[in-house]
């Protein structure tokens, strides 16, 4: 079978596209493993633990365990109201960046289209109401990245308005990656029947 211009061009343009995906996922995962490193750290120094005890002690604490880590190290110290909501400013959008990358590493991502790749863990789960997905691009996990960039100068923020002397915060940054909704769960709650209202019993009603 002969293939036309066409059909070749299209070809073409789908695998500079799995090119172009590839290199903005490898560039997101390399920036969120630096992340990662980061906030141990400064959950380390914000616990007032040394090397090699905080190995020791904090081994095995993944990102999200070391944001709440921090939040109750905020609350035993009573911060000053500015450091505190900084703290959860950070990990308010650092929380689905991190769901992102586990999604990603976990279930793959699939092309579905021109510049859009569908995560799903369908295959993953027994329970068909379960099932849940989300389309990205190269563009949402550049966003992603650059926001992560965003969240290792405020933890560096966190670190040093702990310390002596007159030191600001900057403006808090306008965060650009935005979670993509879970088309999935959203058809599955339009297909539920609406729940049957009780009408209540009149006096005279017998039971």
């Amino acid at each position: 079978m002969v293939t036309s211009k066409a059909e070749m061009d299209k070809m073409i343009a789908a695998l500079a596209g799995v090119d172009v995906f590839h290199l903005a996922l490898g560039q997101f995962v390399a920036k969120f493993s630096e992340t990662e490193a980061l906030i141990q750290t400064t959950l380390w120094e914000l616990a007032g633990v040394e090397p090699p005890t905080a190995q020791a002690v904090f081994s095995g604490i993944r990102t999200d365990g070391a944001m709440q880590y921090i939040n109750r190290i905020a609350a035993a110290q009573n911060w000053p109201q500015p450091r505190a909501d900084l703290a959860l400013y950070a990990f308010a959008q650092l929380v689905p960046i991190n769901k992102l990358r586990n999604n990603i590493l976990h279930y793959g991502a699939q092309l579905v289209g021109p510049d859009s790749w569908r995560i799903s863990n369908e295959n993953f789960v027994h329970v068909p109401k379960n099932i849940s997905s989300s389309v990205i691009s190269p563009a949402s996990l550049k966003q992603a990245q650059a926001d992560l960039d965003e969240i290792d100068l405020i933890l560096i923020d966190l670190l040093l308005m702990g310390r002596p002397g007159d030191y600001r915060a900057g403006a808090r940054p306008t965060w650009q990656y935005k979670q993509p909704p879970q088309a999935d769960r959203r058809q599955q709650n339009r297909d539920k029947p609406p729940k049957q209202r009780h009408r209540p019993r009149s006096s005279g009603e017998s039971r």
